[in-house]
């Protein structure tokens, strides 16, 4: 996490929120930023964000290519998460597997 030279966390640039939206669009349920980040409970989402040998194994090259590249961008999904929800000053955090 950014930290300020007065010890603050950094705000997210607006670019990294426009990537967070547009990821949420792509990778999460509703496509919403506001439930993403404002789950019921303690509920934090679980993205997928690394390939097993047996999912890739039942893949043509093109899946892979594709599947790795969806987790590539569920990572930075989880990250913007992160930072989102330690700007908010809320503690959890996306699980990653």
């Amino acid at each position: 996490m950014a930290e300020t030279t007065r010890g603050k966390r950094a705000r997210m640039s607006l670019g990294e929120i426009r990537e967070l939206a547009k990821l949420t669009r792509k990778h999460w349920g509703d496509g919403s930023v506001r439930s993403l980040l404002t789950g019921a409970g303690n509920y934090r989402p679980t993205l997928i964000v690394k390939a097993l040998k047996r999912e890739l194994a039942v893949r043509t090259a093109e899946e892979q290519r594709s599947f790795l590249a969806e987790c590539a961008e569920r990572g930075r999904l989880a990250d913007l998460y992160d930072r989102a929800q330690a700007q908010r000053g809320d503690t959890r955090r996306a699980a990653r597997v």
